[in-house]
């Protein structure tokens, strides 16, 4: 946990059968006290945030680096150059064009006898339909180090591999993070084919409004073919909406302005009931007020060129309205009064000030005391 001096990351990632292999052959070359491991593997190891523990690990394992990025991957980049043009997978043939989805790399890891005090991390990228050609062409180099870039690995960048392609003064303007003092707020995720989102108000109320009505059979709901009446791992459609219809009533409130992709703002109907929405973030629900604000952005760079890293709205917002999955910084932070009753302590769209006994604006201890500084408190 990022409390205990964690990186708050997910184990799971770490469990990849890519991982393991790397592992083996770690603790082969550390018990023999020198070695070479070459690999070659999915290249999300190389920066993602949950793969910082095992860049952490090789920086202290081993003693140079040389990383051959293939790229080729079909969702941060689409298979394309950094120009446009196709960038296939590197296993691709005349037999599989495709060859598979994810990006490679090429990684060459050296543990020397005489240790050396900083491990030195070479990176260089291959792109384009010749990239095996130019791969293989490259080996006959005479000064094969010279084509490569220098990466500085650090605690600041996650130890990435990746050289940074910023200016050094970026490293030093604060980041989200640091600014604001609650970023917990993931985007919504409805899963039901946008049964529960219309780009037009009353078509969706209309539909919402037969889901609710006790006086349409479920034969005759299912003639619709929404994604409300398809089932789906973890959702049982028939038994949800009776579940629902025991719960609630439709109501008008519940009809809110929903940011679906940048520049795109639809119209959502949220219910509180768990798994109507498959993630329905009631935490994002107690801070989407009236007068509240959100700041989007992502955790790291997903695509090259990089597209839109951050959005401004007042609105309920889409986990995937920005690619990466956009967390909100509120703009303020709105404490729900813990002493009034389930039913009556229900969060609104709405300042209702029964329901709210602390509202504070979302700044963290540092940026507080940058702004008392220069005389704003």
């Amino acid at each position: 946990p990022e409390s205990k001096g964690g990186w708050g990351i997910k184990k799971f990632n770490l469990d990849e059968l890519y991982v393991r292999f790397f592992r083996i052959a770690e603790r082969r070359i550390v018990k023999g006290g020198r070695g070479i491991v070459s690999y070659i593997s999915s290249f999300s190891y190389l920066d993602k945030p949950s793969f910082v523990v095992m860049r952490q690990r090789f920086l202290d394992e081993f003693d140079e680096f040389w990383f051959d990025c293939m790229n080729g991957d079909s969702r941060e980049t689409g298979k394309k150059t950094p120009d446009g043009k196709p960038d296939p997978s590197v296993f691709s043939t005349e037999q599989n064009k495709q060859g598979i989805k994810v990006g490679t790399t090429i990684s060459l890891l050296v543990r020397k006898k005489d240790r050396h005090k900083k491990p030195q991390v070479r990176f260089r990228h291959f792109w384009g339909i010749e990239k095996r050609k130019e791969l293989l062409d490259s080996l006959k180099a005479k000064n094969i180090n010279g084509k490569y870039k220098i990466s500085k690995p650090e605690k600041s960048n996650r130890y990435s591999f990746r050289p940074s392609n910023v200016a050094e003064h970026y490293l030093d303007w604060p980041i989200f993070l640091e600014l604001s003092s609650d970023d917990k707020f993931q985007g919504m995720d409805e899963d039901r084919a946008n049964a529960l989102i219309d780009i037009d108000k009353k078509k969706l109320a209309e539909r919402i409004q037969i889901y609710f009505d006790k006086d349409v059979s479920w034969e005759s709901f299912s003639e619709l073919q929404t994604g409300l009446s398809r089932k789906s791992a973890g959702f049982d459609p028939k038994k949800m909406r009776h579940k629902v219809q025991s719960k609630e009533q439709f109501d008008r409130k519940y009809l809110c302005k929903y940011l679906f992709r940048p520049s795109d703002i639809r119209w959502c109907y949220y219910c509180d009931i768990p798994n109507l929405w498959k993630r329905r973030r009631p935490e994002l629900w107690d801070q989407a007020r009236e007068e509240n604000s959100f700041i989007l952005s992502r955790a790291a760079g997903v695509a090259n060129p990089e597209g839109v890293p951050f959005i401004f709205t007042r609105n309920l917002f889409a986990r995937d309205c920005m690619r990466g999955h956009a967390v909100a910084f509120p703009v303020r932070l709105y404490q729900a009064n813990k002493s009034k009753s389930k039913k009556n302590s229900t969060p609104t769209m709405f300042n209702d000030d029964e329901s709210v006994n602390n509202i504070t604006a979302n700044l963290s201890k540092s940026a507080r005391g940058y702004l008392k500084s220069i005389g704003i408190s």
